[in-house]
């Protein structure tokens, strides 16, 4: 009898291992399937073209160029300035340059006085609107705004050459 019973708890622990191990199986198979249909996670933005992809749309820009933009006040200082429209091409792509650089987002605006800002447009439309401070290291930066945030990248010293030549040229704008 002792044998007869050893034998069946034999073949039910082999029953039991076999049951479990096949199961076991099925549940990783199933997993992997899961796996393997999902969908790739989305690309992360590095850049700031690739936080706004309008810009790759530019075809013409207005820089404005703040007259006082250090004075004590710094309520009003945005308030007068002069300004250069351009469409050449070469000025639109040392800007869209500017924007493949990494970017930092941040919550706040730096405390950086902004000397100026580029209002970028694409088929007649406003597209986006981007600050610049060119003063050094801290505060040498463009960044634009979108979704509540600030993207900063640093001021790459083609544009910086664009903009210290064009300031020269700006006009304050005609009156209405």
């Amino acid at each position: 009898m002792n044998n007869k019973f050893l034998i069946r708890c034999a073949i039910m622990f082999v029953g039991i291992f076999v049951s479990c191990n096949s199961h076991d199986t099925a549940a990783t198979k199933s997993d992997t399937h899961v796996t393997d249909t999902q969908a790739p996670a989305a690309k992360v933005p590095v850049t700031t073209v690739e936080i706004d992809t309008r810009l790759q749309l530019i075809d013409s820009l207005i820089f404005v160029f703040y007259k006082d933009p250090y004075s004590k006040d710094s309520l009003r200082y945005s308030r007068f300035y002069t300004q250069y429209s351009s469409t050449d091409s070469s000025l639109v792509q040392a800007l869209i340059d500017n924007t493949m650089l990494p970017f930092v987002k941040l919550e706040k605006v730096k405390p950086c006085r902004n000397e100026g800002k580029l209002w970028c447009y694409g088929g007649g439309k406003i597209l986006q609107t981007i600050y610049f401070s060119t003063l050094a290291p801290a505060c040498s930066h463009i960044y634009l705004i979108k979704d509540g945030f600030f993207y900063y990248s640093p001021l790459q010293e083609s544009l910086l050459q664009v903009l210290k030549k064009l300031k020269p040229l700006s006009k304050a704008p005609a009156a209405a």
